[in-house]
């Protein structure tokens, strides 16, 4: 009989140990998945912070720069910073942005290394649509940025679209 009783011990003793090894593998495994999420949320935040800095600069650039050269539009070859600004005008330069819609999306690429990106030049007052320039994407990963300066005599808005 004390035999019996401890065979079924032992038993209950496997049984027990596999509950609780069990339970641990299960609670690893929802803190692992749960690391794992947190990590992808981190690296998606630190993206879409990258892409937003990216838009803003980019707009900036485009609103308040000559770029440079200042009169690149004359000599697209030299081109080395984009800038749709005059400063002797004070408002967005007619010149640079019709070179600028000349321009292939992947030679700015190459003189500039500004890439993935999306702009649009829209008068406030009458709703014009002065430029579309670049790829205009739905991607999961973008930013957008509008910023404001001048153009034919009215305010306009610059928005930059950014992506991964």
């Amino acid at each position: 009989m004390g035999v019996l009783i401890l065979k079924s011990n032992k038993s209950f003793l496997q049984i027990e140990f596999a509950i609780v090894l069990l339970l641990f593998l299960i609670i690893f495994f929802f803190i692992f998945t749960q690391m794992s999420d947190i990590k992808d949320l981190s690296h998606r935040r630190k993206m879409y912070i990258e892409l937003e800095n990216d838009a803003k600069d980019l707009c900036f650039l485009l609103s308040k720069t000559e770029g440079v050269p200042n009169n690149w539009e004359k000599n697209v070859s030299k081109l080395k910073t984009l800038g749709l600004f005059n400063i002797s005008s004070g408002e967005l330069s007619s010149s640079k942005i019709n070179t600028l819609k000349a321009l292939n999306y992947s030679f700015l690429y190459n003189r500039t290394k500004i890439s993935n990106f999306y702009l649009e030049i829209k008068g406030l007052n009458n709703n014009t649509n002065y430029l579309n320039y670049g790829y205009n994407t739905n991607r999961t990963h973008s930013s957008n940025y509008n910023c404001y300066s001048y153009y034919n005599n009215e305010i306009v808005k610059l928005e930059v679209i950014t992506w991964s």
